[in-house]
């Protein structure tokens, strides 16, 4: 220490009680003690236990470590739905796949079908196929 008053604030210290071990908060003032001539003689401690700092600290620690699981959660739920949308769009994939072969295969059929017929079944298939 220099010689000069210190003020401490919402500090935590581990303490033992009874041989259990607690955690508690202070707020603590170091003044000098000096003699006529300004020679530190020693020092004077003040501390004041803060209850609350220590039942904040852990409403805050439990309220982190609830939010913890939640994003985790979360996290979870995402991967499971970026695997289904992966999954549809395979599908998704595979099923234009086939209707593009499939209307191919149709305009073929089309094109091979006698005029006489065609104009039986509708003219108006054709044109529509042919374009």
């Amino acid at each position: 220490m220099t010689g000069k008053k210190a003020f401490y604030k919402d500090f935590v210290l581990p303490l033992e009680d009874s041989h259990h071990l607690k955690i508690a908060g202070f707020d603590s003032s170091c003044s000098p003690i000096r003699d006529e001539a300004g020679s530190v003689l020693g020092l004077l401690l003040i501390l004041v236990e803060k209850i609350n700092i220590v039942k904040e600290r852990r409403e805050n620690f439990e309220e982190l470590r609830v939010l913890s699981k939640k994003l985790e959660v979360s996290k979870k739920e995402n991967e499971t739905m970026i695997e289904g949308v992966s999954a549809a769009s395979v599908q998704l994939n595979s099923a234009q796949h086939s209707l593009d072969r499939s209307e191919r295969l149709f305009q073929n059929i089309a094109l091979n079908v006698p005029k006489s017929i065609q104009y039986f079944l509708n003219i108006k298939i054709y044109t529509y196929i042919v374009r």
